[in-house]
This record gives C-alpha cells, structure tokens and sequence, in this order.
C-alpha cells in the first residue's frame, strides 16, 4: 500500500493574500498601534515612532536569519548575552553504593571486570 509523504511541512500557508497568519498579525498590530499614536503624538514625533514601529512590525514578519524568524533570532542573542559564556568541566562520579565507598576511585571498574573474566574462565574448566 502507498502512502503519501507529506512535503514542504516548514512552509506556513498564506492566509491573507500574500502574507502568513504571523506576519499580517505583525503588520496589521503596527498598524493598529500606529493609528493610535496618529491620534496622540504631534506629527513629527509620529513619524519617528512610525518608522522605528514599522521597521521593526516589518523586519519581524518578513526577515529571516539563516531560515529562522527574525524573533526566534532575538530571543537566541537575547539569551546568548544573558548566560555565561565560560564552561567549566567538572566530572561527576555516578552514583555508588556504600560498599563501593571504601574501594579507591578508578578500581572498582577494574575489580569487576577481573571478576567477570575469572567466572567465566572458571565455568568453562568445570566438566559438564
């Protein structure tokens, strides 16, 4: 029986006209926000607040960072500057039980391994 595969699964569907549901919310939200801002701010301070909106609405709907929205690009340098960029490796020792506490570290691997091979060479000298 054949089934069908599904292809191009990364690509989000237009849904209205050409733009994606994310970018006319982006596009259409600046709108919004700047119609409101028309009826409050003077007309110079419009203007610099429209193109420091807008640019960003259209940046965040349209541009892509190596195939990732600009946003999810944001948040990754957002969160790149907020941890420490030193790692330092510490090793931690499983966890071991307190019989193996009194055994030196780094022997009781090799302890085991002895008793293994021994048990097996013992069971192949027993007769059958």
């Amino acid at each position: 029986m054949q089934f069908q595969v599904p292809q191009f699964i990364d690509v989000e569907d237009r849904v209205v006209g050409p733009l994606t549901w994310r970018q006319f919310v982006y596009v259409a939200g600046a709108g919004g926000i700047l119609f409101l801002l028309w009826l409050i701010l003077e007309v110079a301070v419009w203007v610099i607040a429209a193109v420091l909106i807008g640019g960003f609405a259209l940046v965040a709907a349209f541009l892509k960072v190596n195939g990732r929205p600009f946003l999810l690009f944001l948040a990754s340098v957002f969160g790149f500057a907020a941890k420490p960029r030193r790692y330092i490796w510490r090793p931690h020792a499983p966890n071991a039980s307190p019989a193996d506490a009194s055994a030196p570290r780094g022997s009781a691997p090799l302890s085991k391994i002895r008793e293994l091979a021994w048990s097996l060479t013992a069971k192949k000298d027993q007769p059958r």
